[in-house]
């Protein structure tokens, strides 16, 4: 990964029904902890060909988030299927992307009815800082509160596409919430880190990609993960 221009953090939960105002807040205090990475005045949505920008107000930027209530094709509010929003900015050569689906009360089915990701791309030369790696997953656990997730450039991604959508996923950082699995060893080179509400596994930056997913897979194996559990 230290010679990755573009990685993104994928996390995902089962059915989670939320407000509008829940979703809002949730999305204010990520914002509120990637300003620490990132100091930007503000950040901004896609509105036609200009920007908008992320409300202010709690009240606003509730209802903005309900104005993003999915839709059918035919444009018919889905309560059911929850929010869907994006937010973006660039700073210092770099640009980061938001991506949340929240709120949604569906259970199982083919894939997971929620998801966040966060997506970073260096548009000046050279690789991405991963020091900025460890804050960006502390921030989308910590808030969201995903049972699983994976941090991956590209060439990690190619390697080891899960089989299924509820197949724990592997990367150069792996989240499992405490309800999916308790890690309690590793394959040699995976350092584990235990938070409050799971485990982060993390594979040396300088590992070629083939490494990285070999150990990863070994070390889910040793403790019997696989996938999450979810409704059929």
């Amino acid at each position: 990964m230290i010679d990755a221009t573009e990685a993104n953090l994928l996390t995902f939960w089962d059915g989670r029904p939320e407000e509008a105002e829940a979703v809002a807040r949730k999305t204010a205090a990520t914002i509120q902890r990637l300003g620490v990475l990132f100091p930007v005045d503000g950040w901004r949505y896609s509105k036609g060909r200009v920007w908008g920008m992320w409300p202010a107000t709690l009240p606003e930027q509730s209802a903005w988030v309900a104005s993003k209530v999915f839709t059918s094709q035919d444009g018919v509010p889905e309560p059911v299927r929850g929010f869907s929003l994006s937010l973006s900015q660039e700073v210092g050569g770099l640009s980061i992307n938001m991506r949340f689906r929240a709120g949604s009360s569906i259970r199982g089915g083919r894939m997971p009815a929620n998801r966040a990701r966060v997506t970073i791309e260096k548009r000046a030369p050279g690789p991405i800082d991963t020091s900025v790696v460890a804050p960006i997953i502390e921030a989308v656990v910590d808030v969201w509160e995903p049972l699983a997730g994976n941090f991956r450039d590209d060439t990690v991604l190619r390697l080891a596409r899960p089989s299924t959508s509820w197949q724990v996923p592997i990367g150069h950082r792996i989240w499992l919430h405490q309800d999916i699995a308790t890690i309690d060893q590793a394959a040699a080179g995976i350092t584990i880190t235990h938070r409050e509400a799971g485990t982060v596994l993390a594979a040396p930056d300088d590992w070629p990609a083939h490494q990285v997913v070999d150990a990863m897979r070994e070390t889910l194996a040793m403790n019997n993960v696989d996938s999450v559990p979810h409704e059929n």
